[in-house]
């Protein structure tokens, strides 16, 4: 989301720039794992598993355990997001897994 906002914090989300967006995020992601960073919070709509892959992938290479906190309810729209907009992330939801190998505990980690 801090994508979106401009210098005053306030969102301006433009939909031809979400590609963009998200690999600002990954790469954001991927400079605070380079640095060593002890937690590393990634806020997304991640909506369907695809949509988290590039995340667990970096986490595998670098060695992070995921936690995945899934929000269930309804928890405001501080971004005034349109209702059909929300609607329709509602309608293509699906579950997460993390299933991905962990290389420092060199195991598999399965979470269902």
């Amino acid at each position: 989301d801090m994508y979106f906002e401009n210098r005053d914090g306030k969102y301006l989300f433009d939909a031809s720039k979400l590609p963009d967006a998200h690999q600002w995020c990954q790469d954001k992601v991927e400079i605070d794992m380079d640095d060593y960073k002890n937690i590393i919070f990634v806020t997304n709509t991640f909506s369907q598993q695809w949509e988290v892959e590039p995340y667990l992938k970096l986490a595998s290479e670098y060695g992070y355990a995921v936690q995945i906190i899934e929000c269930q309810g309804d928890h405001g729209n501080v971004h005034d997001v349109p209702e059909d907009a929300i609607e329709a992330m509602k309608d293509r939801w699906e579950p997460i897994h993390v299933n991905y190998k962990h290389e420092a505990l060199g195991c598999y980690v399965v979470d269902h």
